[in-house]
């Protein structure tokens, strides 16, 4: 399936291989915004190096229909980053994406953030 330009898009954080509870329940969001605007466009998710088969059993339980797969970004480089979202985004035009507050930012708490530190 090729999303629309209805679609709202999340883009999801883990830590230690596991999806954030932030990030499921900004998937909880991006279904209501489609029904608060009355909008028949699907939640669809990016996600960077996790391992897709994972990602696939946990977002089929929250009613994301389409998963964008990040697989050789496997650590935060902001650079490959916003590459692949705006590759996506010019290809895909979603509506909109929602993502995390501090998204970005977990890497470097936990001492990966590669040349920033």
């Amino acid at each position: 399936m090729v999303p629309s330009n209805k679609d709202v898009w999340v883009i999801v954080e883990q830590r230690d291989g596991e999806i954030t509870q932030d990030s499921i329940h900004l998937i909880g969001e991006a279904r209501r915004l489609l029904e608060i605007q009355r909008n028949d466009g699907t939640v669809s998710v990016l996600a960077f190096g996790a391992e897709p088969k994972i990602l696939k059993e946990v977002f089929g339980r929250y009613g994301v229909e389409t998963l964008f797969y990040c697989e050789n970004i496997t650590r935060y480089e902001p650079d490959l980053y916003v590459s692949a979202i705006c590759d996506l985004v010019v290809r895909y035009h979603p509506t909109s994406f929602l993502l995390e507050r501090r998204w970005g930012q977990a890497s470097c708490e936990t001492g990966d953030c590669g040349d920033r530190a």
